[in-house]
């Protein structure tokens, strides 16, 4: 490079890839200096020459007069301007102007997969030369990473990238919205178990404003009015028809109300209610509540019920129990443990009614765990609820439970009449702690104890505090204290319709 030696001084400078130009130290005096849309820096001087300036080499290059188009040879065609890393590919672009739109495309691709033999360009540089040669403006497809053109380009559904031409011709089409479905996204199902029409292909938006999928059977069915989306899951139980057993011979069907009565030993709901009251005059609500979390049977081989009522508080609260207040609680227990206790009630496999109808109307399986219901109707599970008579409405009940049949591996069972125990929790009312559980130990001529229930996920199945009650023989109570459901019919899949 020629010395400077002052702001008018011209010479000639060179770039790194050797191309030479007039330059100056600095333009006139008078100049005006302004930015292009490409964030070049620009000074057009007094005179009419314009300046660019190169930040690299520290000074301003000469340009053409402002109106006066740059000298070239009248003979020679001009040299297209290409990045400097795209000049080995020169060649290869200009063969484009000679080609259709489809082979254009294809000779693209190949140069655009030569970069990794050729380092040194990449996205941006792709783009400016085939738009310098041919005028035409790639993108990159969102599917096959391959270039493509970007006039008419279409977008798939789901994504926010544009999609080739050959990505698109495998796609199917929406019918209500025409939008490219990508394959195995579409949605396509029938009207129902007894209606063969098929419906789709849709796109998951245009399906939503008049079908739901129950999230965990993935089924797809018409959106019910005036119910929000935990009350419109109406998949349904393979067999909501079953029967269960009896004590002493005999069977029950679903759906049917029964009586069982508890024998005199064991302290009947009225005593409990008087001792909860007692409970909470002393110690509040949340002590309280161990009144129904003992074990209601007046003796057992571990202590009365108000000696097993004192352990069981100490050892989750820290609380010593009075001995008037203990005196207290066993006579109300002694007192109200000699008589019999009736019991009214009712299996059922229907859990697609409202919340109101199985006695807890905050039920979070109505609400943010809706799917637990879609895995009890899934894997065979069932309610037990209670009433206050044989005449009540079955959807007023004063208590419920749910269940799931066990098989002799510890696997959930669909099968009712041979399961080898079952699984209760979320019990509340009437068939809230211990209640429930004594109740079916004695219709199934079994034991039962408290274990804990860990489901895992609890958008699969949600127990309360995860406990529960495992009503069984003898020999498999006392080897379990933790059951971890195994599901034999749930799996996970993504957007499956069927």
């Amino acid at each position: 490079m020629s010395p400077i030696i002052g702001p008018d001084v011209v010479f000639v400078a060179r770039r790194r890839w050797g191309r030479e130009f007039l330059a100056t130290a600095q333009p006139p005096v008078g100049s005006q200096y302004w930015y292009d849309l490409e964030g070049k820096y620009l000074a057009d001087g007094p005179d009419g020459v314009r300046y660019v300036h190169h930040a690299a080499l520290n000074c301003w290059e000469v340009l053409p007069r402002v109106g006066e188009p740059p000298a070239a040879d009248a003979d020679a065609e001009p040299k297209i301007p290409l990045p400097p890393n795209m000049e080995s590919h020169r060649p290869a672009l200009l063969a484009l102007r000679g080609l259709s739109r489809d082979q254009q495309r294809d000779a693209v691709n190949v140069i655009w997969q030569s970069r990794y033999d050729y380092h040194g360009f990449g996205f941006e540089d792709m783009e400016r030369a085939v738009l310098a040669v041919i005028r035409r403006r790639i993108m990159w497809c969102a599917y096959c990473d391959t270039p493509g053109w970007r006039a008419g380009a279409k977008v798939i559904a789901g994504s926010r990238r544009p999609a080739c031409d050959r990505c698109l011709q495998r796609c199917s089409r929406c019918q209500r919205c025409n939008a490219y479905l990508w394959p195995g996204r579409e949605v396509i199902f029938t009207a129902g178990p007894l209606d063969p029409r098929q419906i789709g292909p849709l796109c998951v938006p245009c399906c939503e404003l008049d079908y739901e999928m129950c999230h965990v059977c993935r089924r797809w069915y018409p959106r019910a009015e005036h119910h929000d989306m935990a009350h419109r899951c109406q998949c349904v139980a393979r067999h909501p028809q079953f029967r269960f057993r009896l004590h002493g011979g005999g069977w029950v069907g679903s759906d049917t109300r029964f009586a069982v009565t508890q024998p005199a030993g064991r302290i009947g709901d009225p005593g409990l209610e008087e001792i909860h009251r007692l409970m909470l005059n002393v110690h509040g609500s949340t002590i309280a509540q161990m009144v129904y979390l003992v074990d209601s049977e007046w003796q057992l081989r571990d202590g009365n019920y108000s000696k097993r009522l004192a352990r069981a508080v100490y050892k989750q609260y820290l609380v010593k129990m009075e001995p008037d207040v203990l005196a207290r609680v066993g006579a109300i227990a002694k007192e109200h443990a000699g008589a019999s206790t009736a019991w009214y009630l009712e299996f059922t496999r229907d859990l697609n009614g409202p919340v109101t109808a199985y006695a807890n109307p905050k039920s979070c399986w109505w609400g943010g765990f809706s799917r637990s219901r879609c895995t009890m109707k899934e894997n065979g599970g069932l309610g037990l609820r209670s009433y206050d008579s044989m005449e009540v409405a079955t959807d007023r009940p004063n208590g419920r439970v749910w269940i799931l049949p066990i098989d002799a591996r510890m696997n959930v069972t669909e099968d009712v009449e041979g399961a080898s125990g079952f699984a209760l929790f979320n019990g509340y009312g009437r068939l809230q702690g211990y209640a429930p559980a004594r109740i079916i130990a004695q219709m199934c001529e079994m034991t039962y104890r408290k274990v804990s229930i860990l489901a895992g996920d609890n958008h699969i199945l949600y127990v309360n505090q995860q406990q529960g009650y495992l009503v069984s023989d003898p020999a498999t109570c006392d080897a379990v204290s933790e059951w971890y459901p195994r599901f034999q019919r749930w799996r996970e899949e993504e957007h499956v319709a069927r």
